[in-house]
């Protein structure tokens, strides 16, 4: 059965695709005049999807090469200290050789000695350095790391330092510079400013020792979890299964049990029991109460010499003159420092070479994620005008067909 036709339908019909031919003609219009061809997500779903990909990800590079660039700021500032620090533990190593001379004397050696007290104070200073209100060798600490304690000489009327503390933590400040990677951009003083492996020997012995709760204690920073049951042997395979430069073995050459800790790499072991745990101050290695470092046991065994301590007993020995120290054990341990400081400084660098890389290659990402974009959004000026004077084309031809058809009347049958 054939459907009534009439001249209202065709008109209808006639009117509805010259609409839709005007607004595919407007479109391609407008793509080229704005030269973008996604302005809502329905002109093309998969192209505003892919949009909205490289939009987010520009912006997550734009994000990590800021992080990039603060850590190569603190980075480079932390190397210019180091080369600082250097020369000045250069300087005091000099100083110590020609302390060592037997042709000077007592109050030669002690003149090099104001010197080399000089000397520390401007390390110090390096120690305490800040970068934006933040301390670069204190861990997450903001304070000052290093606490200093001035007195006056017992050999000269002069005000030296006699004790600097490190005062900071353990913490690591991490930058991420990719989706899946980040840069460590501080260093800890507590490591840092070392100059021998630290061994801590407990005061109390373990033998037959049990934990009697589930508790925790920390070394350097790292929790170990202490299960009801534990005794001191399984407490010292759980120590030595964590990944930090400590190692921890007993000590029975007295007949009883001793906990004993000890640094694979120069730097005060920092211990804390967690909580109302009490396991290291039972085993007499800290006494509660007491904020870490300065927590150690008094009666506990602490063998251990900061790069500071080192300084200090230099400068010492020459002010009393003591020339065979200063030409042994005292250039021996200087070195010990000096060799460190170099170690970190290579640190330091790796980790500045490996920003700049990744800043070159996130900035060259930039490059082909904007190309990309641009050309996912933007207009193909060859096809949109092919399209453009297609549409003309038929839009001319519509209108010219709907003219006559638009014209007829029954009158124009009827003849």
């Amino acid at each position: 059965m054939i459907g009534r036709v009439t001249q209202n339908s065709i008109s209808n019909e006639f009117l509805f695709y010259l609409k839709d031919r005007m607004v595919e003609m407007n479109k391609r219009q407008t793509d080229l005049t704005s030269m973008i061809k996604i302005r809502i997500p329905e002109d093309d779903p998969v192209g505003t999807t892919m949009s909205m990909q490289f939009q987010s990800r520009l912006k997550e590079i734009e994000t990590f090469i800021r992080n990039i660039e603060e850590g190569e700021a603190k980075l480079n500032l932390m190397d210019s200290n180091l080369q600082s620090a250097t020369d000045i533990l250069q300087r005091i190593r000099e100083i110590t050789v020609q302390a060592a001379n037997g042709v000077y004397t007592k109050n030669d050696t002690q003149k090099m000695a104001i010197e080399v007290d000089q000397l520390i104070r401007e390390l110090i200073n390096i120690a305490n350095s800040y970068y934006k209100q933040s301390s670069l060798y204190g861990g997450y600490k903001t304070d000052l790391p290093f606490r200093v304690e001035y007195g006056l000489s017992e050999e000269t009327d002069h005000e030296v330092v006699k004790k600097v503390v490190y005062m900071g933590d353990d913490g690591t400040i991490q930058r991420q510079i990719d989706t899946w990677d980040t840069v460590q951009i501080n260093l800890n003083g507590n490591r840092l400013f070392a100059s021998e492996n630290m061994i801590i020997r407990s005061s109390t012995p373990g033998t037959g020792f049990v934990a009697d709760r589930d508790t925790s204690f920390k070394i350097d920073g790292i929790e170990v979890k202490v299960s009801k049951g534990d005794n001191l042997e399984t407490i010292v395979e759980k120590i030595n299964n964590l990944k930090i430069p400590v190692k921890a073995y007993i000590d029975n050459s007295t007949g009883n049990n001793f906990l004993v800790l000890e640094s694979t790499i120069p730097h005060n072991i920092t211990i804390e029991d967690v909580g109302d745990g009490d396991v290291m101050e039972r085993l007499g290695i800290i006494r509660k109460g007491v904020p870490s470092p300065l927590n150690y046991n008094p009666e506990a065994k602490v063998y251990v010499m900061s790069l500071f301590d080192v300084l200090i007993k230099i400068r010492d020995d020459m002010l009393a003159g003591r020339q065979q120290n200063l030409g042994g054990e005292d250039l021996f341990l200087i070195d010990n420092g000096i060799d460190n400081f170099l170690r970190y400084r290579a640190e330091v660098g790796a980790r500045t070479e490996r920003l700049k890389i990744v800043n070159l290659r996130l900035n060259t990402d930039i490059v082909y994620l904007k190309d990309i974009l641009a050309k996912t959004q933007a207009t193909d000026i060859p096809q949109t005008v092919t399209e453009l004077k297609l549409l003309e084309l038929t839009h001319q031809a519509g209108l010219q067909v709907g003219a006559k058809l638009m014209g007829l009347s029954l009158l124009n049958f009827l003849r």
